[in-house]
């Protein structure tokens, strides 16, 4: 059986980068994906490809994220039972989890092929890149199943503290993506349809050696491939923790698609140097989500084990990891930026685009992960609905409105002065709420229990 990190116990940090540092290198597994997908297509295909690429796979994200936010809740709901030791509602979480995921994978991506065009053309893509994203979407959707069957098999397994095995299915998948990237684009010459071929077959490949792995290292678990095995008292709790979190995920993701939609009015070159920033810029977000994951599981684990007494100290210590962490990457990116920019085009002007967004972004982080621990730290706890009100508030009242009136102002430059200001005001919203202690009230009732089982 891979070994599962109990955080309940034992030094905090050292739990909890044991806990991250696979994550982490499971997220810069992932994180390959796209950067290979572009660095290929833009080197073979040029800024118009980049671009297409670039754009067309945040409808992607629209259609699964609120799908992949009840994997989340399964995630807090497993964490919450490992501390409890309850390996029978891990088992019925895990079997509830796939089953309605998969039942859900095909209607999801009927619809999301039809709605294709009219989402790229909402999204106001130029007419020489509109064919280019509607192919690359159209293939990328056809892995919704494989992404949603695998997302909810990884978190299972970190719910219960094990962050190595999801790291070696991203590893084998970022192979198989790489390698197909090159044979499609290089070899082949198919273009953004090569790329979206090779991301669809290396999710499949993620969860099927998720399924294979999990069946081998977890016999307990008895999980099998097309098993609709249902329980709806447990379904229901699941909807209630991931509900909000996936409609907050799929929110932000709309709310991209329409920061997208002005980014795209600007033009092609304008496209392919924000697309190429934001995977360099991705880089630094890696430590923040994995860390926040480490910080979701850790109050999971120990509000389920009611050692409630870690919970302000773990807060403090993580938060602080975190900072330190990325104030050290950020200048590193800040620093080598432009050298990174190299990899995903030649072209001057893409380059110079791309510098001036990671400036916006890159030094406004440390703001955001103050906003994200605290997030994390209240979503782990059970507490779902404030950080999902004050994301949507965020997103939706405060960085929308400000790009568009930063546009308006001073131009297309000045579009990304949205993100940190809208940072500031999150960190305002979250962490008022979050010092308020009121959050605790969702585990204060149980502390009088004995043996809880289930999570409140």
């Amino acid at each position: 059986m891979e070994k599962k990190i109990d955080m309940t116990k034992g030094g905090i940090i050292a739990g909890v980068v044991a806990f991250a540092v696979p994550l982490l290198i499971g997220n810069l597994f992932q994180q390959l994906y796209s950067m290979v997908d572009s660095i290929v297509v833009g080197n073979f295909d040029g800024h118009t490809a980049l671009s297409a690429v670039g754009t067309a796979a945040m409808p992607a994200q629209v259609l699964t994220a609120l799908f992949l936010g009840i994997g989340t809740g399964a995630g807090i709901m497993v964490s919450q039972y490992m501390g409890a030791g309850d390996m029978d509602s891990i088992r019925r979480t895990l079997h509830t989890g796939n089953g309605f995921l998969l039942a859900c994978s095909l209607p999801l991506t009927v619809l999301g092929v039809l709605a294709a065009p009219w989402v790229l053309r909402f999204m106001n893509v130029p007419d020489e890149a509109f064919g280019l994203s509607q192919s690359y979407l159209a293939i990328l959707l056809l892995g919704t199943v494989a992404s949603l069957g695998y997302n909810m098999n990884a978190g299972v397994l970190r719910g219960m503290g094990d962050s190595r095995s999801p790291l070696y299915f991203l590893i084998f998948a970022c192979v198989v993506n790489i390698v197909l990237d090159v044979l499609f684009v290089a070899v082949f010459h198919l273009s953004a349809a090569g790329v979206g071929a090779a991301t669809v077959i290396a999710q499949f490949s993620a969860w099927f050696y998720s399924i294979w792995h999990i069946r081998r290292k977890y016999p307990e678990l008895d999980l099998r491939l097309l098993r609709f095995s249902v329980d709806r008292g447990n379904l229901r709790q699941m909807i209630r923790l991931g509900l909000p979190i996936g409609f907050n995920n799929a929110v932000f993701s709309l709310g991209f698609v329409l920061l997208n939609s002005l980014i795209n009015q600007q033009g092609t070159i304008f496209m392919a140097g924000v697309t190429a920033a934001s995977r360099v810029d991705n880089l630094i977000f890696l430590p923040i989500a994995s860390f926040g994951a480490a910080a979701t599981t850790f109050a999971g684990q120990n509000v389920g084990a009611l050692q409630i007494h870690r919970l302000k100290e773990g807060f403090r210590k993580i938060l602080l990891l975190t900072l330190g962490v990325n104030i050290a990457l950020g200048a590193i990116i800040l620093l080598l930026g432009k050298y990174a920019l190299y990899m995903f085009t030649q072209e001057p002007e893409v380059i110079a685009v791309g510098l001036q967004c990671m400036w916006w972004l890159v030094p406004g982080y440390s703001v955001y992960v103050v906003f994200n621990t605290c997030c994390c730290f209240m979503n782990g706890a059970g507490e779902v609905r404030v950080p999902t009100l004050s994301s949507l508030l965020m997103f939706w009242g405060v960085r929308i409105p400000a790009a568009y009136l930063l546009f308006d102002a001073l131009g297309r430059d000045y579009i990304y002065g949205a993100y940190p200001i809208s940072w500031v005001a999150g960190v305002i919203i979250a962490g008022s709420y979050y010092l308020s202690g009121r959050w605790k009230r969702h585990f204060s009732a149980r502390l009088a229990e004995p043996a809880p089982n289930l999570p409140e």
